[in-house]
């Protein structure tokens, strides 16, 4: 037996199991591979290190559900019939238009209601929407639109906060906005049909910036 070998023997013997463990763990971790030093890890310690990825993920949770309940929304907008691949680039826009920074707040916009207007369901989820004060600018048909303008349910554009940025020349009635053929939202494929209308809610809790997406569909079209 070498010296060394003599050496280790007799500090193995001052040593209770806890520390042979902990010398015998430190020998062999230093010839593993890479892989195997994961799959070791994986091993003795996965419930520990489930626990703490589950502690990972429930402040990741907490933290986006405080942002989400803390960002200010600045406009819900709905647009029917809308392609919801195209959402990104209108949200994107308008905030370029009226100069909104993400730490302003947020653009909500809903494009997955049916432009049918026989589709009861979509009927049915707009009028919930609506009358849950979650739409602050409606784009639709103006087939859809006709179906709620004798209900007094819009507001009069003339006496919108912006109402004199707007050409209300170009209104098909007090309280809509005819966009032509070659408006914005049909250049870019957002919709996909001719006479739309742009409408504002009398629920609306956004009317100022309701009134500045007025103008930008006006302006950009």
């Amino acid at each position: 037996m070498s010296n060394e070998q003599m050496k280790n023997q007799l500090e193995d013997q001052h040593m209770d199991e806890s520390q042979l463990n902990a010398r015998r763990i430190k020998e062999a971790w230093q010839v593993m591979t890479l892989g195997q030093k994961i799959e070791y890890l994986w091993m003795y310690y996965k419930s520990r290190l489930a626990g703490a990825l589950l502690i990972v993920g429930a402040i990741y949770l907490g933290i986006t559900m405080y942002k989400g309940t803390h960002t200010e929304v600045l406009i819900n907008i709905t647009v029917v019939g809308g392609n919801s691949q195209q959402v990104e680039w209108l949200e994107e826009s308008f905030a370029e238009y009226a100069g909104i920074s993400p730490e302003d707040g947020i653009i909500k916009i809903q494009a997955n209601l049916s432009a049918d207007a026989e589709d009861s369901t979509s009927k049915i989820a707009l009028a919930t929407l609506i009358g849950a004060e979650a739409v602050d600018v409606l784009v639709c048909p103006k087939e859809i639109y006709e179906s709620y303008s004798g209900q007094d349910g819009f507001m009069n554009i003339e006496e919108l906060p912006e109402a004199d940025n707007l050409d209300i020349s170009k209104s098909m009635a007090k309280d809509a906005l005819l966009l032509g053929s070659d408006n914005i939202l049909k250049k870019e494929e957002m919709i996909l049909y001719d006479d739309a209308c742009a409408v504002i809610p009398v629920t609306s809790k956004n009317q100022d910036m309701a009134a500045r997406f007025l103008e930008y569909l006006q302006q950009c079209s």
